[in-house]
């Protein structure tokens, strides 16, 4: 009997060590190729354009102080003397902003002194006195784009750690982190008596290091062999990294909360998820209140278990002043001190379909995995204020437009800089925010009367043919098409205008003239100017393209009215300024292209035209939302069967182009002036949009015209306006309450 259990014991003893010994090959390898990557597993850190502050901004005090909220500034009652502190005294505001990083370019913190006017930045200068011309306060991180199984973190080295944290992490969680090798025969029987005393698990013996093998390697699964793999390579971990890279790793990692699907994980974020802010300005009980949350972030929870959360809090301040890391007035005030976290619906940016934009940019340039592993920073040209003014006009007249219009609706806007189409803000669907369709990018839908600028240009195009004062035919007719069938379009009143100047026609969006005009011009002609706006896909070239058949994106809408307002000159719509590595190594940037643009000439009269739509045509009624010295130009769109309501519009330096309709693409009782319009209009007083500018270019004369005949006139006529004419092609005919006869006569502007 002996001699049969002695090999066979040994052959039992060999296989067991040979399985031990590829537990620990797998898990050496394991520990060495996942570790030294697992530590810089962080989705790309996308953040908005800075603020920008000089003389004359259309910024109030209130502006400047819900950005400096917005990034977490606390406000101080003396005159700020750290970074990230302001102080308020009516209009003037004082701010120690923070250093920053943006587009590759470096920004010293620096003390600011601003004086506004009403809604406008009167005075610039600095804390010492000195007058600036600009200054920025630092972009705002908007979000992440982070990995399918939602793990969000912002990355930190321990350098960057505030030394309270530091130590007082490990004076909670792991006390002889610096003396053990990964295991802890200590820890574990001090943690056994407790155990046994008890009756139940009152404490755990794992070091911080078997946390952090568990967090990155295993599962949550309670088994001996889950144990002992963990034991295994937890040592294998010491032996191989260092106690800081362990450390630093741990940081990182760390789970601390839920945000939807958005797992928060390290001290970085979870920073500024709770607090609104970087971890380097956390009080001592903010720090006590992350490092408590440790334990179990959905138990001690601030938002939901406020009580349990102050608990856990104060037992980590008065663990660390035992230790002798506080003093007693820290402790007294940290344990007084309120919990200090944001109310988790704010907290949340509403900036889902800007980042998907970002998304799809990046796919052109950088693999999938590097935009959710490699930790890039990703600068954009979000304006996080015109953001939320964006969101807020479409929360705020959604309701009030089902109210008139049916229920169900959805909308989207696209916010764009005139001079160089930089996006400034994006709004994906009535509720932003929401995630699901992103309606400005792939909400495809007929534009309705947005495409007659297009005609028009065409038209005045050929200054020897037509002005903005060439009389058009606004009246029935008829057009056989190849198959047989008759086009007989019809305006939207039903009623026909007879002979109207064609500003007027443009102005009133009358179908009958604009149709007329399009056809003498040759349908081809207005395919080519669309061209020349910037739309890229099929174009149908039939009659009713005049009318607005045409199916477009208000991504693709933004970008034809941005070529407008920026006085013909077509630039592609970007979001993203620069893309960088985390150590700082530039791996894009932006750069502005322009094309061969329209004619400025032309462009400048089909500006005054549609600033005309403002004041006395189809989009009269936004005088309701719009401040009367504030002066813009537009567009409204209505597709056939009221089931899209479009208005695209612009200042001397914003457009905005905004769409509301339903997803079934119903009819609506909605126009595009009862339905799109009130919302940009609200949001472009609310952003105080510049006014656009009616300077006009070289090669432009003012006439005074006598509205009655719309001919050059004088001061014998009952009505005069100035419009503005191609040079060369003022008609020569004179109205007949014209006192001067003979050669006309011009008011030029330079």
């Amino acid at each position: 009997m002996k001699r049969r259990l002695g090999p066979a014991i040994i052959l039992l003893i060999a296989l067991g060590f040979l399985a031990f010994a590829v537990l620990v090959f797998q898990s050496d390898r394991q520990v060495r190729t996942r570790f030294a990557t697992a530590r810089w597993v962080a989705p790309a850190q996308v953040f908005a354009a800075p603020m920008e502050l000089y003389r004359g901004a259309p910024l109030s005090a209130g502006d400047v102080e819900v950005a400096l909220n917005r990034l977490g500034y606390r406000q101080v009652a003396s005159p700020p003397r750290h970074a990230g502190e302001y102080a308020r005294s009516g209009q003037k505001l004082e701010i120690w902003r923070r250093a920053f990083r943006y587009a590759g370019e470096n920004v010293a913190e620096q003390g600011l002194l601003l004086t506004h006017a009403g809604s406008t930045l009167s005075t610039l200068q600095e804390s010492s006195g000195g007058a600036l011309v600009l200054a920025q306060l630092e972009p705002e991180r908007i979000g992440s784009l982070y990995p399918a199984e939602g793990e969000d973190r912002e990355m930190l080295q321990l350098a960057d750690w505030p030394e309270t944290l530091r130590r007082g992490l490990i004076a909670v969680e792991d006390q002889r982190f610096a003396h053990h090798f990964g295991l802890d025969p200590q820890g574990l029987l001090r943690a056994a008596v407790k155990n046994i005393a008890a009756g139940r698990v009152v404490e755990g013996g794992s070091t911080l290091t078997q946390q952090l093998v568990k967090n990155l390697f295993l599962t949550n699964e309670r088994s001996l062999a889950r144990k002992g793999r963990e034991a295994v390579m937890a040592l294998l971990l010491e032996w191989h990294f260092d106690k800081s890279a362990i450390l630093e790793a741990y940081g990182n990692e760390v789970y601390l909360g839920q945000e939807g699907n958005r797992a928060i994980h390290g001290f970085g974020l979870g920073s500024r998820f709770w607090f609104g802010k970087p971890l380097e300005e956390l009080t001592v009980s903010e720090l006590a209140l992350l490092v408590g949350m440790v334990k179990g972030p959905s138990a001690y929870n601030p938002l939901r278990h406020p009580e349990a959360a102050k608990r856990r809090r104060n037992l980590v301040l008065r663990l660390w002043y035992d230790a002798g890391l506080i003093s007693s007035a820290q402790l007294a005030g940290g344990e007084q001190a309120a919990l200090g976290v944001a109310r988790g619906s704010e907290r949340r940016k509403s900036t889902t379909a800007f980042l998907d934009l970002i998304r799809r940019e990046l796919r052109r340039d950088f693999p999938a995995e590097a935009l959710t592993h490699n930790g890039l920073r990703i600068d954009t040209h979000l304006d996080s204020r015109l953001q939320s003014l964006a969101e807020q006009s479409v929360r705020k007249m959604i309701p009030q437009l089902e109210a008139r219009g049916g229920k169900g609706l959805q909308a989207a806007l696209v916010a764009t800089s005139t001079a160089d189409g930089r996006i400034k803000a994006i709004v994906g669907s009535s509720n932003p925010g929401s995630g699901g369709f992103n309606r400005a990018l792939d909400a495809r839908r007929q534009i309705g009367s947005l495409v007659k600028p297009a005609v028009y240009y065409t038209a005045l195009a050929q200054p020897d043919k037509y002005t903005l004062v060439t009389p058009l035919t606004d009246m029935p007719f008829g057009l056989e098409m190849p198959n047989g069938d008759v086009w007989e379009p019809e305006n939207f009143d039903h009623e026909a205008h007879g002979t109207v100047p064609l500003y007027l026609a443009l102005a009133n969006s009358y179908n009958l003239s604009t149709a007329r005009l399009a056809i003498d011009l040759g349908i081809p002609s207005v395919v080519r100017t669309l061209r020349d706006l910037g739309v890229d896909g099929a174009i149908p070239a039939v009659p009713s393209l005049a009318l607005g058949t045409l199916e477009l994106t208000p991504f693709e809408v933004a970008s034809i009215y941005n070529t407008l307002a920026a006085g013909g000159y077509p630039s592609r719509l970007r979001a993203i300024a620069a893309v960088s590595t985390a150590d700082g190594v530039e791996l894009l940037r932006d750069e502005l292209k322009l094309q061969r643009g329209l004619d400025p000439r032309v462009t400048h009269l089909l500006h005054w035209a549609m600033v005309q739509i403002l004041r006395e045509g189809t989009a009269r009624g936004s005088s309701r939302y719009l401040s009367p010295e504030r002066q813009l130009a537009g567009k409204t769109g209505t597709s056939d069967g009221q089931r899209d309501s479009w208005f695209a519009g612009y200042g001397s330096t914003l457009q905005a182009t905004v769409w509301v309709g339903q997803d079934d693409n119903k009819t609506m009782r909605l126009t595009g002036a009862t339905g799109a319009m009130p919302i940009w209009a609200d949001f472009m007083e609310a952003a105080n949009a510049p006014s656009v500018e009616l300077r006009p270019p070289r090669g432009v004369v003012m006439q005074d015209i006598d509205t009655e005949s719309n001919l050059p006139g004088d001061e014998g006529c009952r009505t005069l306006r100035a419009i503005p004419f191609v040079e060369d092609s003022v008609p020569d005919e004179l109205a007949p309450c014209a006192r001067r006869k003979g050669r006309s006569w011009f008011r030029n502007f330079f």
